[in-house]
């Protein structure tokens, strides 16, 4: 896939959860979250379906169930029909933003973060 596909809609993504001057802005559109997360269940009609390889739905700032009772939905295939408990794994697109404000972590400071590949930031950058 041509960088230019995914990169459109991570631009997007990153114009809705954060502002152009943000620390995270150039974090989430340089991010390739379909990479991360290439296959999540959803909910349709009370059953859980399947999604895998929808651009469009990997670059929403929604969290993302990977896991619908013992059914991970990188290892199922499209006729799986798993019961159970949602375990989200990748959360909403604009909650490290929020974590980064709500930490008061000073400008140089080192933070740890997991999430959709990014790691080991330093606030302020």
């Amino acid at each position: 896939m041509a960088p230019e596909q995914w990169r459109a809609h991570a631009r997007a993504l990153a114009g809705q959860v954060t502002h152009p001057g943000s620390r995270w802005h150039e974090q989430i559109a340089d991010t390739p979250r379909h990479l991360l997360v290439p296959s999540w269940w959803e909910r349709d009609g009370g059953a859980w379906m399947l999604r895998r390889g929808q651009l469009a739905g990997a670059y929403t700032d929604r969290s993302l169930v990977t896991r619908a009772g013992p059914a991970h939905a990188d290892h199922a295939s499209a006729s799986d029909r798993p019961e159970g408990c949602p375990m989200p794994v990748h959360a909403l697109a604009r909650i490290p933003s929020g974590w980064h404000r709500g930490q008061g972590v000073p400008r140089g400071r080192p933070v740890s973060v997991r999430y959709d590949g990014l790691a080991c930031m330093t606030a302020g950058e």
